[in-house]
């Protein structure tokens, strides 16, 4: 069988990855399709602008034979280690073949950027590892120009970090790459119905109707300035009052303090964190960290493991999940009360810091749609 996986934050859904889903059927012609995404909150540290159900429905609606879950711990991370959760989660669902979009289409393009890393052992620690990496493809030679500048792209640069994780794993998966059309991850101006999700999102901020790019109501998505006014008035309450000094994946430990210290907390979270943004601390990594502080996660004394939640299936997913090895799917669960049978402690800490990440989601959305959600899994459609 070919059983294909892709990493989606649907942040949010729109025509792009219709069109990316219509291109892995196209061209593969997988026997099933396997999804696995963020939740309430993205890699970057945004509010997801599609609710957890909606996006699970959404998915599966459209090709998705398998949903899964990428915890809040583990989404909440720079991309290496967002991508190694992802590619692991899906490799133990036993994917054959992995498809991404990327600004290039060139794989060869990636094998050379991955041996281009394997040789670099000067990191620079007094700024960002997004600088470091476009330093390091500054000064090589081994790249013409146009190849530096499809490289340092957002997509490009993710997707170097799964077929790193394949390749560092010896994991038996096929990389494939499908082409992005018509705009680039930065657009903050929709070029065609093919828009960025950072334009849409800064429509939906801007209260401008997003409805040309996306294929769904409109209503689906949530009042996205509304939730980030209400999230800084957590985060003003939060780092004015607690005075510990959270790290998260060997982060680096003076972060939650330099934001308590200098940050203007009486404006609006773009504010905030642009103000904060420097040479070390990207604006991404800010967010990812208040998110950390908000939701209290801990450090953990090793990597945590990672769990195999189904959000999401269908009757030929179903019938997939029915024919893998008996100790994988030992371990797969939807609903907390089953991990009674599983009976591992990080796994119910990653559930538990699931749970806490709805429960904020929901109070800054001001919504009650996905309150039960946890507590109901997984969505079932039929084909």
């Amino acid at each position: 069988m070919k059983v294909l996986g892709i990493i989606v934050e649907a942040n949010p859904l729109h025509n792009g990855h219709l069109y990316f889903l219509k291109q892995i059927k196209t061209k593969f012609k997988p026997d099933v399709i396997i999804a696995i995404t963020s939740t309430y909150f993205s890699m970057r540290g945004d509010i997801s602008v599609l609710n957890k159900t909606d996006k699970i429905n959404l998915l599966l609606e459209n090709g998705v034979d398998i949903v899964l879950e990428l915890p809040f711990l583990l989404t909440m991370q720079s991309a290496d280690h967002f991508a190694e959760a992802a590619i692991s989660i899906l490799n133990a669902f036993k994917i054959t073949d992995l498809a991404f979009g990327s600004e290039s289409d060139d794989l060869n393009l990636y094998q050379k950027v991955y041996a281009l890393l394997a040789k670099n052992n000067d990191y620079n620690h007094t700024i960002s590892q997004k600088q470091n990496f476009n330093t390091l493809i500054d000064q090589t030679s081994t790249l013409t120009d146009d190849e530096k500048n499809f490289v340092k792209m957002p997509n490009f640069t993710l997707g170097l970090q799964y077929y790193k994780t394949i390749l560092d794993h010896n994991f038996n998966i096929k990389c494939h790459l499908i082409k992005r059309i018509a705009n680039n991850y930065h657009d903050l101006i929709p070029k065609s119905n093919i828009a960025s999700a950072t334009s849409i999102r800064n429509l939906i901020k801007n209260y401008q109707n997003p409805t040309n790019y996306i294929f769904y109501d409109k209503d689906y998505l949530i009042d996205l300035t509304k939730a980030e006014n209400n999230l800084m008035l957590f985060i003003k309450y939060y780092l004015k009052t607690q005075d510990h000094n959270l790290t998260y994946f060997a982060k680096e430990e003076g972060l939650s303090n330099y934001i308590r210290k200098n940050g203007h907390f009486d404006g609006t979270l773009d504010e905030l964190v642009n103000q904060l943004k420097n040479k070390k601390y990207t604006i991404s990594t800010i967010k990812r960290c208040i998110l950390h502080n908000l939701i209290e996660t801990t450090t953990p004394t090793t990597l945590p493991s990672y769990y195999l939640r189904l959000l999401g299936i269908n009757k030929k997913g179903a019938t997939y999940v029915s024919c893998l090895p008996k100790e994988t799917k030992a371990l797969i669960f939807s609903k907390p009360k089953d991990l009674t049978k599983i009976n591992d402690a990080n796994i119910s800490t990653l559930l538990s810091q699931e749970i806490k990440a709805s429960i904020l989601y929901q109070t800054i959305t001001d919504t009650k749609k996905d309150c039960n959600i946890e507590y109901n899994l997984p969505i079932r459609k039929e084909l």
